[in-house]
């Protein structure tokens, strides 16, 4: 609301974004009047008007982004946890966010002989990533969270064979009897300014819209009255090895968003690898290894290895500022 006050009679007014003496005035009348103006955007402004003896002056006002959005600084926080499918989100006021990602699990297993002892490796936790980014209203971003890696124990399984890798990135792991097992890597969680799984995201270009990733764990495997490989953990600037099979880093691993399934080695069985900014390596009877995660897309960026172990990765969305 503006209020003009003269000692003369009123004559016009008008608001522009610039000093420049308006080339058009919407007229008033009387010595003190109050009018009201709507902005659309957040910005400077300034009010300029007249008297009957044709003097002119003008003062300014800002108005804030805070002005037009819905919500507190703090107030707006959204939620993703896995589905099975990449979600769309689209940014609800101008303003600073703070992102955050975990990425899955791999799977568990256990494997059982008659006459012998029952032996139980745990998947690899998913790790953590967060940072911030300033994003403009209607700005579309694409969350995609990892499915934690197929598991159990061979009681769980009618037959031998495959045991699917988490979504967005898990290496396979398969069965192969009832004392050899091997589960699946946990997959990747991600956000991106494109849609699309986190290794279909591989070119140069594309590469440039991942924001943000937290990598996922391996696979747990094991042959009863074998040693015990503990499966890596995913996440942070490299993901954890195991023995030979080397976890993701920021420039390699087995293929960029996904971590290497037991067919692509000769083995009879093993952990697959988690997926990531780079997915894990697997080797022949041994668990996976961790993916790596990714903070290369936000400012304040800070990642952990093997934060998550509630199977399945999630993301968080904060609105945390108005700039």
């Amino acid at each position: 609301t503006i209020t003009f006050t003269d000692n003369l009679e009123l004559a016009g007014y008008q608001v522009t974004q610039n000093t420049n003496t308006p080339s058009s005035w919407t007229t008033i009348s009387g010595t003190s009047v109050s009018k009201t103006y709507t902005a659309t955007s957040a910005g400077t402004y300034y009010v300029h008007v007249k008297d009957g003896a044709g003097n002119t002056s003008y003062k300014n006002f800002t108005i804030e982004e805070a002005a037009f959005c819905a919500y507190k600084a703090g107030e707006f926080v959204k939620e993703f946890v896995y589905t099975g499918n990449v979600e769309e989100f689209e940014v609800p006021c101008d303003g600073t966010y703070k992102l955050e990602v975990w990425g899955a699990k791999g799977g568990d297993i256990g494997v059982y002989q008659t006459g012998s002892d029952y032996k139980i490796v745990n998947g690899g936790n998913g790790g953590y990533s967060t940072g911030e980014k300033v994003l403009g209203l209607n700005t579309k971003l694409y969350v995609a969270v990892g499915g934690s890696g197929g598991g159990g124990d061979y009681h769980s399984y009618y037959k031998f064979g495959e045991i699917a890798g988490g979504w967005n990135g898990g290496g396979k792991g398969n069965l192969t009897s009832t004392s050899t097992m091997g589960g699946g890597g946990g997959g990747a969680t991600h956000i991106a300014t494109k849609t699309g799984l986190l290794s279909s995201l591989s070119s140069e270009e594309d590469r440039k819209t991942v924001l943000i990733v937290a990598g996922g764990g391996g696979g747990g495997a094991l042959r009863l009255g074998a040693t015990v490989h503990t499966a890596g953990n995913g996440g942070g600037e490299t993901g954890n090895s195991v023995e030979s099979a080397l976890g993701g880093t920021q420039n390699s691993g087995y293929a960029f968003g996904a971590g290497q399934s037991y067919n692509n080695i000769s083995a009879s069985f093993a952990g697959g690898g988690g997926g990531g900014w780079y997915g894990g390596y697997t080797q022949a009877e041994i668990s996976g290894a961790g993916g790596s995660g990714y903070i290369g897309g936000v400012e304040n960026g800070y990642m952990e290895n093997g934060v998550n172990n509630d199977y399945d990765g999630k993301a968080k969305i904060t609105l945390i500022s108005f700039d």
